[in-house]
């Protein structure tokens, strides 16, 4: 991939999201498999490779850099949701030219706002089970 034709995809695999996004492409299928990312594109049967869009790519990146900061896999899926309703709301402008541009645009305040609300729920409930 050199140049332009680089950014000319209309349908993503695993291993495509792995290369944009500079991430394992097994981490790419524990997004998906964990139902923190659900693909946009149905997949035609079992068996077959999963294809993603580029709102599928954007919400990868999130997830991922949400990852390396170390939030935990089950406040990811938590608020995998939110990130999901914020991007398909911005999704007129993603161009995989723009891609990096618009993760990090994507409403950020408030996925934190949402990431903070579902960490207090999830420590008033272990304080009621606790």
């Amino acid at each position: 991939m050199t140049g332009d034709t680089k950014y000319r995809w209309r349908v993503l695999t695993a291993k495509d999201i792995a290369v944009l996004l500079g991430i394992p492409r097994r981490k790419v299928l524990y997004y998906v498999e964990h139902n923190m990312v659900k693909p946009q594109i149905k997949s035609p049967g079992t068996g077959s490779k999963r294809r993603y869009n580029l709102n599928d790519a954007v919400c990868f990146d999130v997830i991922a850099k949400m990852d390396r900061l170390g939030i935990a896999p089950r406040f990811l899926k938590k608020i995998s949701k939110s990130v999901r309703e914020l991007v398909d709301r911005g999704a007129g402008s993603i161009s995989l030219d723009n891609i990096e541009d618009v993760t990090l645009s994507v409403a950020l305040d408030d996925i934190r706002e949402r990431l903070m609300t579902a960490v207090d729920a999830e420590l008033v409930a272990d304080e009621v089970r606790g």
